[in-house]
C-alpha cells in the first residue's frame, strides 16, 4: 500500500442573513442546534461547552466551536475518520442584515475520494441553510 500525503482543500461563500450581527451569531453559538440547520451532521451529545459528538454522513466524529477573538464570528474543527475540516464564520453589519463569510478547509485522504468539485459548494450551502434557520427562528416566513 502506498500513502500519499494529501494537499488541503479549501472552499469560501460570502451570503447575506438578513437579520442582526447578534441574531446569527446565537445561533452558530449554539452546536446543539446545528443537525437542525445543517443536515450532514447529527449532534449526538454535548460533551462539554463547545464540544460535541457528531455523526457526520454516518461517521462517528467530534465537532468543537470556538468563538473568534472578536465577537464577530465562529472557528469550528470537526473530526471524523479520514477527514478534518477547520472552518470559520466571520460576521459584519450590512445595510440588509448581516454579511456572513464562511471558509472551509479540509484535510484527509476522504476529502480527496469526495473531490473539490462537490466541496466547493458547501460554504454558500452552508450560509443558505444558516439563513433559513435564522429567519425561521426570528419567525420570519418567506
Amino acid at each position: 500500500m502506498q500513502i500519499i500525503e494529501a494537499k488541503a482543500m479549501a472552499a469560501q461563500a460570502v451570503g447575506i442573513v438578513q437579520a442582526a450581527p447578534d441574531f446569527v451569531a446565537a445561533a452558530l453559538h449554539d452546536g446543539s442546534t446545528l443537525d437542525r440547520w445543517n443536515p450532514a451532521i447529527r449532534v449526538i451529545a454535548m460533551r462539554a461547552p463547545g464540544e460535541y459528538a457528531i455523526k457526520a454522513h454516518g461517521l462517528s466524529g467530534r465537532l468543537s466551536y470556538h468563538r473568534s477573538s472578536t465577537s464577530s464570528g465562529v472557528t469550528m474543527q470537526l473530526v471524523v475518520p479520514g477527514l478534518t475540516e477547520e472552518g470559520s464564520w466571520t460576521l459584519e453589519p450590512s445595510l440588509f442584515g448581516t454579511r456572513v463569510e464562511h471558509s472551509i478547509q479540509w484535510k484527509g485522504p476522504l476529502a480527496h475520494l469526495i473531490g473539490s468539485g462537490e466541496m466547493r459548494h458547501v460554504p454558500a450551502l452552508r450560509i443558505a441553510r444558516l439563513r433559513d434557520w435564522v429567519l425561521l427562528q426570528a419567525g420570519v416566513t418567506a
